[in-house]
């Protein structure tokens, strides 16, 4: 059940413990930091909710001020000193092992924190500044869409590209379900089911990426439409990463359908995106993965330039 038997279980030893003593006046001290460190907690909640700038938190006091919550929490903290600093420092370290036994243990529980809706104002600031700012070499970062028909499919590319991901660019994987009707009901299932796998394999995987499912009547628009909308902003992808065509000779007859392949290429050269074509990475990391022995061979990178000939 949902019960918080272990919060019961520390509330009876502590209070078991105090008990025990037989005398209040020595944890007098400890008790008043314990309620002074919640008052100041409270109005340091209140304060960040208000910092935040959260639709979801209107309070009703007409003489509430973020300000005043702000300073009634350094107050707390002031008068804890004052009572007693060895106490003070106890009730801080205690305060701070319950957050770090809540940060480790990661429950499932989503609390709607005043930190969760500082970092989606904060992030939105600093995007819409990101906009404004002229892009230069010296500050160029690629950024990556890969094109894969499933993250868990091609887990190996994902994570070769994560590699060269190391210069902190943005990573996008796009999958694409092709569906020829009208987006129904089932189609709409089919995409949240391969979102939630995708983003289980970008966990597994250890890939700090984004991820999104385009549903199109072809493969060919649904990628060049995952090239187009693809990031946010200064944050758009500049490299299209695609698996290499095995069957390129007889592509009739291969996964690709006749011209595709040539089209998604076509495609990005027509957005000035650069293009990165991988080959038998997944076997190299499987092979990495079943294998201790060093792995040797020949790692070929063609560079195609536009050299103004």
């Amino acid at each position: 059940s949902d019960e918080p038997r272990q919060a019961y279980l520390l509330a009876y030893v502590v209070a078991a413990a105090f008990i025990c003593i037989g005398d209040l006046n020595p944890i007098a001290n400890l008790i008043t930091n314990f309620f002074l460190v919640s008052y100041a907690l409270v109005n340091f909640a209140c304060f960040a909710a208000s910092m935040s700038k959260a639709p979801g938190w209107r309070p009703s006091f007409k003489l509430y001020n973020p300000w005043l919550s702000l300073v009634g929490a350094l107050a707390c903290l002031a008068i804890m000193v004052l009572v007693e600093w060895i106490t003070a420092c106890v009730t801080v370290v205690v305060c701070a092992a319950i957050y770090a036994y809540l940060y480790y243990k990661q429950p499932e529980v989503n609390w709607g924190s005043a930190g969760q809706a500082w970092v989606y104002e904060h992030t939105l600031r600093m995007s819409q500044r990101l906009v404004r700012v002229k892009p230069h070499v010296k500050n160029y970062r690629p950024a990556y869409v890969v094109m894969c028909k499933s993250v868990r499919e091609e887990l190996g590319m994902v994570q070769f590209v994560s590699y060269l991901n190391r210069g902190g660019g943005v990573m996008m994987c796009g999958s694409v379900l092709v569906g020829a009707g009208a987006f129904d009901v089932a189609l709409a299932e089919r995409r949240r089911e391969l979102l939630a796998d995708n983003d289980r394999a970008l966990r597994t995987g250890g890939v700090a990426a984004f991820q999104d499912v385009l549903v199109a009547p072809t493969l060919v628009s649904g990628v060049h439409a995952c090239m187009q909308v693809s990031g946010l902003g200064g944050l758009r992808p500049n490299t299209v990463v695609l698996g290499f065509d095995e069957n390129w000779a007889r592509s009739t007859h291969g996964s690709w359908p006749d011209g595709t392949y040539v089209s998604l290429l076509r495609g990005a050269f027509a957005l000035n995106h650069s293009v990165v074509v991988t080959r038998n990475i997944g076997r190299l990391f499987d092979e990495a993965a079943t294998s201790s022995a060093q792995i040797g061979g020949r790692i070929d990178v063609y560079w195609l330039l536009d050299d103004g000939g």
